[in-house]
């Protein structure tokens, strides 16, 4: 059976009761969440990753999330370095599974508005409206110019820019005929996309990173889930370990704000 509208939207695991979501994060990355040198670290396998979308699913684990990555930031480990493009991976991924609420992540210098409106309503028809939008500015903490020819912005312009490109999905997604629009950063005639993603009245955005972004909290990126991660390093060389402290902002339309801090920790390997 197909869903659609407000009810797909719901349906959507990552509105689920359950006051605290988990997810599985870097679930396309050779090696896993964590460069190490390990000789038995995990490679990347394609047989490998559906076998653990579909375990998260079994244990009825709300999301999975991809990292967009374009290049490798670590050459020793390779992390990174071996990586599956979010979104077709997100299409896969979502016919191996069957509740599992899957993301796909989208940094907005790379993906022009009406290329994104029309992926994410495609992948969204795919998984029955079991699909979400990790969007954020940038990656490794900083545009990714040198690989994509992306505007040179500072850091907060990014999420400035960032908030137009929110707003024109929303057009492509709401609005049933064209339209034209001028902003700071995009001037668009004839826009439009079709078809409507089922999820109404658009997919959840998330905004997943660890800048000091003022639309976090406010603007229009990420109001759906906002996920902040603050890292601090304590004792000395050798004795240091990271540790995140993630802050989930969750905003189903009519419902207010409700925020859950969350810790955890990093062994570095």
């Amino acid at each position: 059976m197909r869903v659609t509208g407000n009810a797909a939207r719901m349906a959507n695991p990552s509105f689920n009761a359950n006051k605290l979501k988990m997810g599985v994060f870097f679930a396309n990355i050779g090696g896993g969440a964590r460069p190490t040198l390990a000789d038995d670290r995990t490679r990347l396998s394609w047989p490998s990753l559906v076998e653990i979308a579909q375990m998260a699913d079994r244990a009825g684990i709300e999301d999975f999330i991809p990292l967009a990555t374009w290049s490798a930031r670590n050459r020793d480990s390779d992390f990174t370095k071996y990586s599956y493009e979010p979104w077709t991976w997100a299409a896969a991924i979502a016919q191996a599974t069957r509740n599992i609420c899957v993301f796909t992540t989208a940094q907005v210098p790379i993906f022009p508005p009406v290329v994104a409106a029309k992926l994410t309503a495609t992948v969204d028809h795919i998984s029955n409206g079991r699909f979400a939008m990790n969007a954020v500015c940038g990656h490794a903490r900083k545009a990714p110019e040198g690989l994509v020819g992306a505007p040179e912005l500072g850091h907060d312009e990014w999420y400035a820019y960032a908030d137009e490109w929110v707003e024109i999905l929303d057009r492509l997604w709401s609005e049933p005929d064209i339209f034209d629009y001028s902003g700071r950063y995009f001037d668009l005639k004839g826009a439009g996309s079709y078809p409507k993603p089922l999820q109404q009245p658009r997919p959840p955005i998330m905004n997943a990173g660890i800048g000091r972004g003022p639309a976090l909290g406010s603007a229009p990126l990420g109001h759906d889930v906002h996920c902040r991660a603050n890292w601090r390093r304590r004792g000395h060389q050798g004795q240091g370990r990271s540790h995140p402290g993630y802050r989930y902002r969750v905003r189903p339309r009519g419902r207010g704000v409700d925020e859950q801090l969350c810790r955890g920790a990093s062994d570095g390997t």
